[in-house]
């Protein structure tokens, strides 16, 4: 599906991640035409992932047809197709793959793949001797499947192999402490070689590598925080993990700014695999194995206690299907717990909106992602708009406005429409009223004023008497009621009434009421420390009316009703100056990106982290720079770029290091080993689990654990905390699956 039609897809890679799995959007522009063709030669049971201009992905599983259901595009677009992930032991190549949109589906694109091995009925298998009590190792199968040793003793590769397939075992991650080595470990299958004589021999005096910079990879579509301290919060996207693969992520990390000046980033939980179902517990309940599942484009806040709260997205429900999300989380730093506090477990649910201004228990959002959020003056949550289900199973833009109390653990509706695709009514603009109302929408941003008003702007979606969704630049201010549960007020207060607005820039550091930035989508926001609204980038227009990727940086003082264009480009597609790492300059800026992140710190500085634009050569794709802004010392003056960590360059890897708190893995309890991750090309995450999943870990006749680590500042060792070591204690509990074999 297409987000908005008119832009390119070649720049719309972070505005498409989320809109697959949740249906077909009901708005587009213009009759678009689906991309697809044939796979051939490729093994049955095998399966290959494809690429559409980095924007739309499908995996096609044995030879045939396939089309990228959710990639049309319009005619005149140019589009690519790639190979995203090779099958494992053949090399595919893609015919046909670049062209033109006409007045016709494409269908001739050809991917051919050599004749290859099929999946096979011969195991790898062979033994492990001298690993330490409590150590674990991961072995790779030719760099490609793994299994994670936690005891001595037989260890057999889940994936077979075919007659002919050639085998190359290799350590992929190292135990703690000590040093393994494989002998027998390269051959050909064959019925008279089925290979059970893989020794693998370990011994004390090695280590596992410890990263020199562990942070973030790439990603794009993450949620944010920022806690008490001013420490920097991140929570999953989609992006690049430790082996490079793209996909969806749980993993929580924490930036602490008074260390800005080395490596301050620590991962703190979550999967280091990619696209995880979560793991809910018993709802309301604390827990330190608990997670959300992996996810994008969901929202955030802060609560006066100093919690983390998340809500919906794009992600991953129990059962392991990608979809819309309507579950709340909250995350107590302190504990290092999380708690699933309501919505479901599954994916695309409707909303339950009782009466409209009347709090219940059973009241709950429908599952959606690109909405927006606020925390008021009294610390209650609000959500707003996105994209996904009102009080029915219709897909759409959302415009239904929520409150949620803490304190009581309740939603209330507190205005827009329980259904989808709502116009709006927009009024008289600068004039509060009851029926004014902004139209259903995604990708907007948000601000929360000193008086606790909440503010929006832009997104894409529908504006008042607007027949047709696009781009919106328009800007509202809601007054909330002093009266618990009573409705607030809406006022527009600028922008534009129709769709896809060109900016209006003036003078670079010069305020004008005439300024306004043009119409856009998944932009980042800030508010500064003297209550000023911040806004840099998305996808959207800029001053000539071309429309692509934006870096232009823009304030919005309130009290005087004016924006004035800070820094940044008024044209699209800029790539960004990156100057000396955390040496702050005036000539510094990010390149153009949407789906970044962004915090305020408490000296008032404007901090932003990744998102899918370019990089200091130009070459688009997904970033994990990090960024602090110093706004000028006067309302117009411009304020200077540092770029604090993180890469130049697009689509690195990530690179976790260690947990500061036990991880394990979801659906039912399972046992995770929460080491170390290299970065690109080495293992997959350290799994230590049992299950009936096609592409389980067998292990012989080991026990399991639960694992702990120290708080921060301890041994960065990891030892047995409870569970039985004895043979034939049970299964590890529960179930996951490595990213590549999803």
């Amino acid at each position: 599906m297409n987000l908005v039609s008119k832009i390119p897809s070649v720049v719309l890679v972070s505005v498409l991640v989320a809109l697959a799995a949740c249906a077909t959007s009901t708005v587009a522009h213009a009759t678009s035409y689906t991309i697809g063709g044939t796979v051939s030669g490729l093994s049955a049971g095998v399966s290959i992932t494809l690429f559409l201009n980095d924007a739309y992905e499908t995996t096609v599983t044995g030879s045939g047809s396939f089309t990228f259901s959710d990639g049309a595009l319009t005619s005149g677009l140019p589009y690519a197709v790639a190979i995203g992930t090779q099958p494992p032991w053949e090399t595919c190549a893609v015919s046909n793959g670049t062209g033109t949109v006409g007045s016709a589906n494409v269908t001739n694109v050809s991917v051919t793949c050599p004749a290859g091995a099929a999946v096979g009925t011969y195991a790898v298998s062979g033994t492990v001797s001298g690993l330490g009590t409590g150590a674990f190792l991961n072995l790779l199968n030719s760099g490609v499947y793994v299994s994670t040793i936690v005891a001595n003793g037989s260890f057999t590769f889940s994936m077979p192999l075919a007659s002919g397939d050639s085998y190359s075992v290799t350590i992929g991650a190292q135990p703690t402490g000590e040093n393994c080595t494989v002998s027998n470990g390269a051959g050909t299958v064959s019925p008279s070689n089925q290979v059970t004589d893989v020794s693998v021999t370990c011994s004390s005096g090695g280590s596992i590598p410890v990263p020199s910079s562990i942070r973030p990879g790439a990603r794009a579509a993450t949620i944010s925080w920022n806690d008490a301290f001013g420490n920097l919060w991140l929570f999953g996207g989609q992006g690049y993990g430790s082996t490079g693969t793209m996909g969806f992520f749980n993993d929580l990390w924490e930036f602490s700014t008074s260390t800005a000046a080395g490596n301050a980033w620590a991962w703190v939980s979550g999967l280091t695999v990619l696209n995880t179902e979560g793991r809910f517990g018993a709802k309301g309940l604390a827990s330190t194995i608990d997670s959300p599942p992996a996810r994008a484009n969901a929202v955030s806040w802060r609560d006066f206690a100093g919690n983390l709260w998340l809500f919906g997205g794009e992600g991953y429900g129990v059962q392991g299907t990608l979809g819309c999300l309507n579950d709340l989380w909250k995350y107590t730093p302190g504990a290092g717990t999380w708690t699933w506090v309501s919505g479901s477990d599954a994916t695309n649910a409707n909303g339950v909106y009782g009466t409209q201004s009347t709090a219940s228990i059973n009241n709950v959002p429908g599952a959606r992602f690109g909405a927006v959020s606020w925390t008021d003056n009294s610390g209650n949550l609000w959500l707003f708009g996105g994209q996904g289900y009102g009080s029915t199973a219709t897909v759409g833009y959302l415009s239904d406005l929520w409150e949620y109390i803490p304190s009581a653990g309740t939603w209330i509706w507190m205005g827009g429409s329980n259904a989808t695709n709502f116009h709006g009514t927009i009024g008289t603009p600068g004039t509060e009223s009851a029926s004014n109302a902004p139209g259903a929408r995604l990708g907007a941003v948000s601000w929360t004023d000193s008086s606790g008003n909440l503010w929006l702007f832009g997104g894409t979606g529908y504006n008042g008497g607007a027949s047709a969704a696009g781009l919106l630049n328009d800007l509202w201010e809601y007054s909330a009621s002093s009266v618990a549960g009573a409705a607030g007020t809406w006022t527009r207060v600028g922008g534009t009434k129709v769709v896809d607005a060109a900016g209006v820039y003036g003078t670079l550091g010069t305020a004008s009421p005439r300024n306004a930035p043009g119409a856009r989508v998944l932009g980042v926001s800030w508010t500064d420390s003297s209550g000023n609204f911040w806004l840099f980038g998305g996808q959207g227009f800029a001053a000539t009316g071309a429309v692509g990727t934006l870096n232009d940086l823009w304030k919005y003082i309130p009290s005087a009703a004016t924006w004035i264009w800070v820094g940044g480009s008024n044209m699209t597609g800029a790539k960004g100056v990156y100057g000396t790492s955390n040496a702050a300059s005036t000539n510094n800026v990010p390149g153009a990106r949407s789906d970044a992140s962004s915090w305020a710190d408490a000296s008032g500085n404007l901090w932003l982290f990744g998102g899918t634009g370019y990089d200091s050569n130009g070459t688009q794709g997904k970033l994990n720079d990090l960024w602090e802004y110093a706004p000028g010392s006067t309302a117009g003056a411009v304020g200077t770029w540092n770029w604090i960590d993180g890469s130049n360059l697009v689509n690195a890897a990530t690179v976790h290091g260690k947990t500061t708190v036990p991880v394990l893995t979801f659906f039912i309890p399972s046992i995770i080993s929460p080491t170390q991750v290299p970065g690109a090309g080495a293992s997959f995450a350290q799994l230590a689990l049992v299950g009936t999943y096609p592409h389980e870990t067998v292990f012989g006749t080991n026990g399991f654990y639960l694992w702990g680590m120290p708080p921060t500042g301890g041994a960065a060792a990891f030892s047995p905390v409870s569970g039985n070591a004895n043979a034939g204690a049970g299964v590890c509990w529960g179930l996951m699956v490595p990213s590549g074999f999803r």
